[in-house]
């Protein structure tokens, strides 16, 4: 092989290397541009309640897509999968938004849409289920989140999203 082939075999390969390169590259500078503009977020009203006060949260979409989810619609709790308190020993306890079957039959509307830039808040009367049963508690003093339930664009997958974490005394 001549040395002017070597050279121009060199040259292509090396220029196909930065196109590929440039390529991967150009997706990641459009991820770190868009930051938290391809996020969902469900953020609390405040940080520190009392059990008696109730909670609004506000669920954003600030995806390119319509999402779907029950906070829009006429039964708001059926948004919130789970209620998360923080224990003693750092790790996170899962509690019971919802009664479940068989002590509880609900029906539940359908979710509605949340277009791209468009905000649902819903109200939560901070109460659990005590687990296997129908009875309401308050929830009691501690740090606490909620995992909110939403639905993506195809209606295919349910996703979750975690709420900041606030206190109730």
């Amino acid at each position: 092989m001549s040395q002017k082939l070597k050279i121009r075999l060199f040259f292509i390969v090396f220029i196909s290397f930065v196109f590929v390169f440039l390529f991967f590259l150009s997706d990641d500078l459009k991820a770190k541009e868009s930051g938290d503009n391809s996020k969902i977020t469900a953020c609390t009203d405040k940080t520190r309640y009392t059990s008696s006060n109730k909670i609004k949260i506000t669920i954003t979409n600030n995806s390119k897509e319509e999402i779907y989810s029950h906070a829009g619609s006429g039964t708001p709790l059926f948004s919130i999968k789970n209620i998360c308190r923080k224990g003693l020993d750092g790790n996170w306890e899962t509690l019971s938004a919802q009664c479940t079957f068989p002590e509880c039959m609900t029906d539940s509307d359908a979710p509605k849409a949340i277009k791209p830039g468009q905000q649902v808040t819903m109200t939560w009367d901070p109460m659990i289920f005590n687990e296997g049963s129908s009875k309401l508690v308050p929830p009691g003093s501690g740090k606490y989140r909620l995992i909110i339930l939403y639905e993506d664009f195809q209606m295919k997958n349910w996703e979750t999203v975690q709420s900041n974490i606030f206190n109730i005394k």
